[in-house]
């Protein structure tokens, strides 16, 4: 668990919770089902290998995404202050965004358009709500 300034947080690879509480606090999960919590302030959220769930709870957040083999949740992505930065050479134009399908669909989902290899899941977005200029692309955190 963070504190009220800016934390550093790296998992142990085994399923982590994660709470960066107040500040600007920098969360990786590492390998594992992660929980990523950023607290308030200006957060960066990497879940790692594995199915995460990445929530920034306020402020302008970036949350990682690359290619891993499963699905990441971004839960309260504000298209208005968070971004999402593609690792891995991956760039906006490789993504297909659509509305998720079954019982998910109230989702947008993000997809690698070459593979089909769904990259993450944000759950109450509109597909149309998610603009290039709300991905960025950085090598890593």
């Amino acid at each position: 668990m963070g504190s009220a300034g800016n934390d550093d947080l790296v998992g142990d690879g085994n399923g982590d919770i994660l709470y960066g509480e107040d500040g600007d606090d920098r969360l990786r999960g590492d390998s594992g089902d992660d929980l990523l919590f950023g607290g308030s302030g200006e957060d960066e959220l990497f879940g790692g290998l594995g199915a995460d769930s990445l929530t920034g709870e306020g402020g302008a957040d970036v949350f990682v995404i690359g290619r891993d083999g499963s699905i990441d949740t971004i839960s309260d992505f504000t298209p208005s202050e968070d971004n999402i930065n593609l690792l891995g050479g991956l760039v906006f134009e490789d993504l297909s965004i659509e509305l998720a399908t079954g019982t998910l669909s109230s989702a947008t989902v993000l997809t690698v358009s070459s593979s089909g290899e769904q990259l993450a899941l944000l759950p109450g977005l509109n597909p149309t709500a998610l603009p290039e200029s709300n991905f960025i692309q950085q090598d890593c955190i």
